[in-house]
């Protein structure tokens, strides 16, 4: 009807004399019929045009849905080239440029489908391709014009459609026996045929990964004097790049994680060897974990020139193109050039890997879902040589396969053997060993075998005073007595190991300096409970008790090495990890491992303990009750320490010695996720 009326509106206003023909009842039938024919034409026409807008909307609406099914699988191809075929949640950088080259091939296809209509006029579509997880959505919104015939006799010119297609296209999980799948990977090999042959090169946003600093430097290893083999293919990175004075680097990328579980691992090796940790390795899940390994390194003596940072950072830039990092944060007075903690997530730190490549696996709890930038950092020393890392690989849930087994000894390699042989007199067959007693200075060499390749000076440290009572054994070399005859009487004998996570041995042998009636043993236990210490306690007989401890160096003050000798009389002291003697920790030894009360003849102990951080620790032995002041003590000899094997070894009983925080396998959270202390 309303049609209808606009066209009689229209009608009378062009043809007034029809009013007064309308009025006119002479022929009234036929001039009825000649006037309704007119919007009976004008409404057929509006028919007509409408469907003709309708079939052009239908053709327009059939080119988007081909042209966002061409936008979801152009951005699936452009993902997985991207890269290395790895379908799921691959980096967001290289994701945002497949995404935007998806919507350049649409639009083009698009446009050729339709510019050759003359039936409508499109305006320009908007096309989006995003992706949430494994899904990709392509959206195109189209709107356009069909120019009208018949229905221009009632003024419409033009009538308009438009509409809105959707298309999703799925990225293959691509699944692993821990049941994880690969978010993202990178082994440096997508570079120059001539990087294949002998040579390196630096690059700036390498593959995807924005570096800062002058890039990160890329060689095949077989241009590198002191790395056999590379972990996956034959290029590594290495993040104190070659230039005029040296320069620390970092390179980061950009992936969206949901809520869930990952797992970060990565291959690292320290560039210039430190004699003084070889062949050990030292990495942790904070900056406490490795700022005490400050040795200098064997090549110019700088000190932290391996350093590695790794950081994980929740983007407060959501944008879909975003390709800024966070800050850094440049330290000049460290010289070691770590981001700054306000506004970076440290969540993994190396200094040294004892000339081999070490795996790391960083266990993490996203909380909420977005683009996260991970970040891996030089730091320390800017001379040229550094960090080298290859075979990044962040995954859902875990990575496929075990992580490797860093433990740096062969199993059953013995680390230490001391038999305290410097006592002055040997041993003679026939003679009873008290003939033979003296004051002796303990070795403070035998750290240097096959266990370390140059331990430091570290020695043993007496106390309370700078002294030890040495007498010639028939075990071999000389045994020490706990308890000397010049007080105060009781001693102390602790020495500096370093040693990573795996399990160790101690072997020992014990006598008591004089026979026990009430307790002829052997009686000895990993704790005093274990034994009839409280027997002897009672009985005033427990002066020949000794343990053996193992204490962290970064935990517990120790006693300070002096130059003993004969008839010593200097007073030990304490001191802290950093050599510092206030505010002293409290005093090693500490954790009892074994224990011996008495045994008459000699015993043979095995005390197993376990590591579970990278560090130096102090091995103890000590007279237990240091407050009775007998003169006579526990008589040990032939102490060896084993490597029994990494964590994934079985040892029963074995005690586990206390570590600094973080706990190893306790959670460090931060803002939007969290990490398990490794």
């Amino acid at each position: 009807m309303k049609y209808l009326r606009n066209i009689v509106d229209h009608i009378r206003a062009k043809c007034p004399a029809l009013d007064v023909f309308g009025r006119n009842k002479r022929g009234n039938v036929s001039m009825l019929f000649a006037l309704m024919a007119i919007p009976v034409f004008a409404a057929a026409g509006l028919g007509i045009d409408m469907a003709r807008n309708a079939a052009n909307r239908a053709r327009v609406d059939s080119i988007a849905q081909s042209t966002a099914a061409l936008a979801a699988s152009s951005a699936r191809a452009y993902i997985n080239n991207q890269t290395n075929n790895v379908e799921s949640e691959a980096d967001q950088y290289a994701v945002a440029a497949s995404l935007q080259q998806s919507i350049v091939d649409a639009t083009a296809s698009f446009s050729s489908q339709t510019t050759k209509s003359t039936n409508y006029t499109l305006n320009t579509p908007t096309i989006t391709v995003t992706r949430s997880s494994n899904t990709l959505t392509a959206t195109v919104n189209y709107s356009g014009t069909t120019k009208t015939t018949l229905s221009q006799i009632i003024g419409q010119k033009t009538m308009t459609f438009h509409g809105t297609v959707v298309q999703t296209a799925q990225l293959a999980q691509v699944s692993n026996p821990s049941g994880g799948s690969y978010i993202l990977q990178e082994s440096f090999e997508s570079v120059p045929t001539a990087m294949q042959h002998n040579t390196w090169g630096v690059y700036q946003n390498y593959n995807g990964w924005v570096t800062l600093g002058v890039g990160i430097e890329i060689a095949n290893v077989r241009s590198m004097w002191n790395i056999p083999k590379a972990p996956d293919g034959q290029n590594v990175a290495e993040l104190d790049s070659q230039d005029t004075n040296g320069a620390n680097s970092s390179m980061s990328k950009r992936v969206y994680l949901t809520v869930g579980n990952y797992e970060l691992r990565y291959f690292y090796w320290s560039r210039v060897p430190v004699s003084s940790y070889t062949p050990t390795w030292i990495c942790g899940s904070t900056t406490a974990d490795t700022n005490w390994a400050n040795a200098p390194n064997d090549y110019n003596g700088t000190t932290f020139t391996n350093q590695l940072g790794v950081y994980f950072d929740l983007d407060n830039n959501p944008s879909a193109v975003n390709m800024n990092p966070p800050a850094t944060y440049w330290d000049g007075t460290l010289n070691r050039n770590r981001f700054d903690p306000s506004k970076n997530n440290l969540i993994d730190s190396c200094v040294e890997s004892g000339q081999r490549w070490v795996e790391r696996s960083v266990k993490m709890t996203v909380y909420s879902s977005g683009y996260y930038w991970l970040t891996f950092q030089g730091e320390g020393n800017q001379d040229n040589f550094g960090a080298n890392i290859d075979n990044i690989r962040l995954c859902s849930n875990t990575c496929p396969g075990t992580v490797q087994e860093n433990f740096p000894w062969a199993a059953g390699t013995t680390l230490m053997n001391e038999q305290f042989s410097s006592g002055w007199w040997p041993y003679a067959p026939g003679l009873p060993p008290s003939s033979y007693w003296t004051w002796c200075t303990l070795d403070t060499t035998n750290a240097t075998h096959a266990g370390w390749t140059l331990l430091p000076g570290t020695g043993w440290a007496t106390g309370p005073l700078d002294d030890s009572e040495c007498i010639s054994s028939a075990q071999g070399g000389s045994e020490l007595e706990m308890g000397a005859w010049y007080g105060p009487y009781n001693r102390t004998i602790m020495r500096k190991l370093l040693l990573d996570p795996g399990y160790y041995e101690i072997d020992y042998a014990f006598i008591n300096r004089a026979t026990n009636q009430w307790d002829a043993g052997p009686d000895c236990g990993q704790t005093l409970a274990q034994t009839k210490y409280s027997l002897l306690v009672s009985q005033g007989l427990n002066y020949h008790v000794t343990g053996f401890y193992v204490d962290s160096d970064l935990m517990y003050s120790h006693l300070v090495t002096h130059t003993g000798g004969y008839y010593a009389t200097q007073a030990s002291t304490y001191a802290n990890w950093d050599d510092s003697t206030t505010n002293l920790k409290p005093a090693a030894p500490s954790t009892m491992v074994d224990v011996c009360a008495s045994s008459n003849t000699w015993v043979q102990r095995a005390a197993p303990f376990q590591i579970t951080k990278p560090g130096y620790y102090w091995i103890s032995f000590s007279s237990v009750n240091l407050a009775m002041q007998s003169g006579i003590g526990g008589h040990i000899a032939n102490i060896s320490l084993k490597a029994l094997g990494g964590p994934s070894t079985t040892t029963p009983n074995a005690v586990v010695i206390p570590a600094p925080t973080p706990v190893i396998g306790s959670t460090i959270n931060f803002n939007y996720f969290s990490i398990t202390a490794n």
